[in-house]
């Protein structure tokens, strides 16, 4: 938290910069606005349990946590009150913390990537011989990965990269949302 705001600033920046770039039209304030209200109802009715889907969390409740944090957290927005059922999910979700964290440096992620070889890829993906290809998002089309296209299932691609310092790494991107050329 004591590094909030020096974080915070640089995820604005880079959302900055995405978006000048982005194809995608961007709500206005007002819209925005109402389609996050929308998103607490909608999240209040679902929640007839302690979590979205039952007795236990799941990627959904952490998946949606973050985007109802940023507006309380972060927004200075409290829960509306007619939401009961969603604020005190709100309050079970921020009862697990942020875990324990350790930072390493960048010599210590290339020298593990540079040490350790790549998990194995199920037989049934491996992709034979040697293409190129560039991995991008589909809106905003920034920053594309290339490398070697190693493997592909329904779901996902995985390049082989290169990098300096530290060896053969395999990067996973999903097909949703990405496009490989």
């Amino acid at each position: 938290r004591e590094h909030l705001p020096i974080t915070l600033m640089k995820l604005m920046k880079d959302r900055a910069k995405m978006g000048r770039a982005s194809k995608v039209k961007m709500p206005n304030v007002e819209e925005s606005k109402k389609v996050y209200q929308q998103m607490l109802s909608d999240l209040n009715q679902q929640l007839s349990d302690e979590f979205l889907f039952g007795g236990l969390p799941s990627i959904a409740d952490f998946s949606v946590y973050h985007l109802v944090w940023f507006n309380v957290y972060l927004g200075n927005q409290a829960i509306p009150a007619e939401f009961e059922k969603l604020d005190a999910w709100y309050q079970r979700m921020t009862e697990f913390g942020h875990g324990n964290t350790t930072r390493k440096s960048m010599r210590y992620a290339l020298g593990q990537a540079r040490e350790n070889q790549p998990r194995q890829i199920a037989s049934e993906d491996i992709v034979q011989g040697k293409q190129k290809v560039s991995i991008s998002p589909d809106d905003y089309r920034l920053d594309p990965v290339e490398g070697e296209l190693v493997g592909e299932s329904k779901q996902r691609w995985i390049i082989a990269r290169e990098i300096p310092k530290g060896g053969v790494v395999h990067v996973h991107f999903p097909k949703e949302g990405f496009s490989i050329s």
